[in-house]
Protein backbone atom coordinates (compact mmCIF):
# COMPACT_ATOMS: atom_id res chain seq x y z
CA UNK A 1 0.00 0.00 0.00
CA UNK A 2 1.70 3.18 -1.20
CA UNK A 3 0.98 6.45 0.50
CA UNK A 4 0.28 9.19 -2.04
CA UNK A 5 2.18 11.70 0.13
CA UNK A 6 5.45 9.80 -0.26
CA UNK A 7 5.61 10.40 -4.01
CA UNK A 8 7.40 8.13 -6.47
CA UNK A 9 10.13 5.75 -5.44
CA UNK A 10 13.57 7.17 -6.18
CA UNK A 11 16.45 5.25 -7.72
CA UNK A 12 19.91 5.41 -6.10
CA UNK A 13 20.98 7.98 -8.73
CA UNK A 14 17.99 10.23 -7.98
CA UNK A 15 18.34 9.83 -4.21
CA UNK A 16 22.05 10.65 -4.33
CA UNK A 17 21.33 13.73 -6.45
CA UNK A 18 18.66 14.92 -3.98
CA UNK A 19 21.07 14.45 -1.06
CA UNK A 20 23.96 16.06 -2.93
CA UNK A 21 26.25 13.03 -2.54
CA UNK A 22 27.68 10.40 -4.88
CA UNK A 23 26.02 7.04 -5.43
CA UNK A 24 29.10 5.40 -3.86
CA UNK A 25 28.59 7.44 -0.66
CA UNK A 26 24.86 6.66 -0.72
CA UNK A 27 25.63 2.93 -0.89
CA UNK A 28 28.08 3.26 2.00
CA UNK A 29 25.32 4.85 4.12
CA UNK A 30 23.03 1.94 3.19
CA UNK A 31 25.72 -0.61 4.11
CA UNK A 32 26.31 1.17 7.46
CA UNK A 33 22.57 1.04 8.21
CA UNK A 34 22.17 4.82 8.26
CA UNK A 35 19.80 5.03 5.29
CA UNK A 36 16.63 2.95 4.96
CA UNK A 37 15.52 1.65 1.57
CA UNK A 38 12.94 -0.50 -0.17
CA UNK A 39 14.10 -3.63 -1.96
CA UNK A 40 12.04 -3.98 -5.16
CA UNK A 41 13.90 -7.06 -6.43
CA UNK A 42 12.58 -10.60 -6.44
CA UNK A 43 16.02 -12.16 -6.99
CA UNK A 44 19.24 -12.38 -5.00
CA UNK A 45 20.55 -8.99 -6.08
CA UNK A 46 18.94 -6.07 -4.26
CA UNK A 47 17.41 -3.19 -6.21
CA UNK A 48 17.29 -0.18 -3.94
CA UNK A 49 14.49 2.40 -4.04
CA UNK A 50 13.89 5.27 -1.65
CA UNK A 51 10.92 7.31 -0.51
CA UNK A 52 11.02 10.98 0.43
CA UNK A 53 10.43 9.88 4.03
CA UNK A 54 13.58 7.70 3.88
CA UNK A 55 15.64 10.66 2.73
CA UNK A 56 14.14 13.10 5.24
CA UNK A 57 14.71 10.77 8.19
CA UNK A 58 18.31 10.21 7.01
CA UNK A 59 18.88 13.98 6.89
CA UNK A 60 17.43 14.44 10.40
CA UNK A 61 19.63 11.65 11.79
CA UNK A 62 22.76 13.12 10.18
CA UNK A 63 22.35 16.57 11.76
CA UNK A 64 25.00 17.33 14.34
CA UNK A 65 26.03 20.28 16.46
CA UNK A 66 29.66 21.27 16.71
CA UNK A 67 30.56 21.55 20.36
CA UNK A 68 33.45 20.31 22.43
CA UNK A 69 33.03 16.93 24.07
CA UNK A 70 33.98 18.35 27.45
CA UNK A 71 32.71 21.77 28.57
CA UNK A 72 35.97 22.47 30.40
CA UNK A 73 37.88 22.64 27.11
CA UNK A 74 35.52 24.99 25.32
CA UNK A 75 37.10 28.18 23.92
CA UNK A 76 35.09 30.36 26.32
CA UNK A 77 36.46 28.70 29.45
CA UNK A 78 39.98 28.50 28.04
CA UNK A 79 40.29 32.29 28.24
CA UNK A 80 39.36 32.26 31.92
CA UNK A 81 41.87 29.59 32.86
CA UNK A 82 44.76 30.56 35.09
CA UNK A 83 48.20 29.37 34.07
CA UNK A 84 50.06 30.35 37.24
CA UNK A 85 51.48 27.52 39.26
CA UNK A 86 50.78 27.11 42.96
CA UNK A 87 53.20 24.25 43.49
CA UNK A 88 56.16 24.84 45.79
CA UNK A 89 58.17 21.89 44.56
CA UNK A 90 61.88 22.18 43.88
CA UNK A 91 63.78 20.76 40.94
CA UNK A 92 66.71 18.58 41.94
CA UNK A 93 69.39 17.36 39.54
CA UNK A 94 69.70 13.63 39.17
CA UNK A 95 73.37 13.77 40.17
CA UNK A 96 72.47 15.53 43.42
CA UNK A 97 70.49 12.57 44.71
CA UNK A 98 72.31 10.43 47.31
CA UNK A 99 73.55 7.03 46.22
CA UNK A 100 71.85 4.08 47.93
CA UNK A 101 73.98 2.25 50.46
CA UNK A 102 75.04 -1.29 49.54
CA UNK A 103 73.12 -4.01 51.30
CA UNK A 104 75.02 -5.74 54.05
CA UNK A 105 74.87 -9.48 54.37
CA UNK A 106 73.89 -10.74 57.80
CA UNK A 107 76.65 -12.55 59.70
CA UNK A 108 76.19 -16.34 59.97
Amino acid sequence: MLNSLDGPLLSPDDAAAKLGISVKTLMRHIRDGKLRFINVSTGKRKRYRFTQKNLLSFIENQKTRDQPKCPSISPKTARRRSISSTSRSMVVAFTALPKPEPKKKPKP
